[in-house]
């Protein structure tokens, strides 16, 4: 896996998604920073960079206000998956 400066609750939580997604933690890296770049450059409103990044990652075209929307989405996705591992104990 990459080397990142991660909370020790992402790792875990980046462990078990890998493990239960049968998916390699590589994968979850990957693509967890595919939505981390989409988010920076709408946020600038660097537009020509969001469509590279939706062209070779996801092979799509989206409406920028669609992925604002899917990014806040999967923020909070996060944290209740965050939440919901802490209480079956698997962190």
């Amino acid at each position: 896996m990459a080397e990142f400066n991660l909370k020790q609750d992402y790792l875990e939580l980046i462990k078990t998604v890998s493990v239960e997604g049968g998916v390699s933690e590589d994968e979850v890296i990957e693509a967890a920073v595919a939505y981390f770049l989409k988010n920076y450059f709408m946020q600038f409103e660097m537009y020509q960079e969001l469509e590279k990044i939706n062209e070779l990652y996801f092979n799509e075209r989206i409406d920028p206000d669609e992925i604002k929307n899917q990014i806040e989405e999967d923020k909070n996705a996060v944290e209740a998956a965050l939440a919901e591992a802490k209480r079956l104990g698997l962190l």
